[in-house]
């Protein structure tokens, strides 16, 4: 469900459900950047990571090709960054991807993590003046990565 208030009074619409799209939305994040509204979420397999804008009064929606679980999103200057862990697989730990979303809707992504034997979890998302700042952890430390 969405709802929105421009004067108080509450207007809300289902967004998606599960039996429309094969499977149900967890951990939702939600944010928002001028006129646009900005959702992000895991499916409730944990494997996949969706994201929606709204940008043209629609809602337009992207489920990206690398897996993981825990989404955090953030927005600023109308751009919507989206990060998330993508689960340890062989001898490989944890790590965070961080996705963002440019003007013209096209996504692109990278690890945000280092490569290092041990894992890396996702903290937070915090977006100012277009850029993004991805708060992360390891056993031994907290640190942040901040977009150029």
């Amino acid at each position: 469900m969405v709802a929105s208030s421009s004067d108080g009074a509450w207007a809300a619409r289902a967004f998606a459900s599960g039996a429309q799209t094969g499977a149900a939305y967890m951990r939702p994040e939600i944010a928002s950047s001028g006129r646009s509204t900005f959702l992000a979420w895991m499916d409730a397999h944990g494997t996949r990571i969706g994201a929606a804008d709204n940008r043209t009064g629609t809602w337009v929606r992207k489920v990206f090709n690398t897996t993981g679980y825990n989404p955090r999103l953030a927005a600023s200057a109308g751009r919507p960054f989206v990060a998330w862990q993508v689960p340890s697989s062989g001898t490989a730990p944890t790590r965070v991807f961080f996705a963002e979303q440019d003007a013209a809707r096209v996504w692109t992504g990278t690890y945000a993590s280092p490569v290092v034997a041990t894992p890396q979890l996702l903290a937070a998302v915090a977006a100012v003046d277009g850029k993004a700042t991805v708060v992360m952890m390891s056993p031994t430390r907290l640190y942040a990565r901040t977009q150029q």
